[in-house]
């Protein structure tokens, strides 16, 4: 009977060693398990990056291409505004010069007349001149008097009323300013010998 006892407890205490065995060995080739999945893991975290980076690359670029092309219809908006602005400014100034030379061919025309009338004039008798200029109007009459010899308009203006003959009097004066005035312009926007520069190894 006590070596039975003795034997069952011999056994009990194997087969206690035998699972401390196994277990470890159990663990080891779960661990072992768990390392071969790691790598699939790892990949397929790699891949969920790499993905991640590659849609922040696509929305990175399509930005840059909208602001890109943005800047480049606002760039068209001014030269299509720029090309307006210069078709107009041909347009102004070929209107300028039809304008100009209008303006040109009536002075041309009206210079003629006045000399004509001029001549009529000093055909006639100061007082015969006097009341014909009186009767003109008062641009017309100042730009007859104005083309007339001092001497010649003195005694027409003699034969015309005091207040007429005073009234184009000071009209002419403030005319004849006016075309010095804008004589000394032309003069000062004509450029000076002095701000010409000279050629080295000129003449000197």
């Amino acid at each position: 009977m006590m070596r039975s006892i003795i034997f069952i407890c011999c056994l009990l205490a194997h087969a206690e060693e035998a699972k401390e065995v196994q277990a470890p060995v159990k663990e080891s080739h779960v661990i072992k398990a768990e390392k071969k999945k790691s790598p699939i893991q790892a990949k397929e975290s790699n891949t969920l990056i790499d993905a991640a980076a590659i849609e922040d690359l696509k929305k990175t670029k399509a930005d840059l291409a909208a602001e890109a092309q943005a800047i480049q219809d606002e760039k068209n908006v001014l030269l299509a505004k720029q090309k307006s602005i210069e078709e107009e400014m041909v347009r102004l100034e070929e209107a300028r010069n039809k304008l100009t030379e209008a303006m040109e061919k009536k002075k041309q025309g009206d210079d003629e007349k006045i000399g004509k009338l001029v001549e009529i004039l000093l055909s006639m008798s100061p007082k015969a001149a006097a009341r014909v200029i009186e009767n003109l109007k008062d641009k017309l009459a100042i730009a007859v008097m104005a083309t007339m010899d001092t001497k010649v308009l003195s005694k027409i203006m003699n034969a015309m009323s005091p207040k007429k003959a005073a009234d184009l009097s000071t009209k002419l004066a403030a005319q004849e300013e006016i075309e010095e005035e804008e004589e000394e312009e032309v003069v000062q926007k004509r450029p000076s010998l002095k701000n010409i520069p000279q050629e080295q190894g000129s003449m000197g």
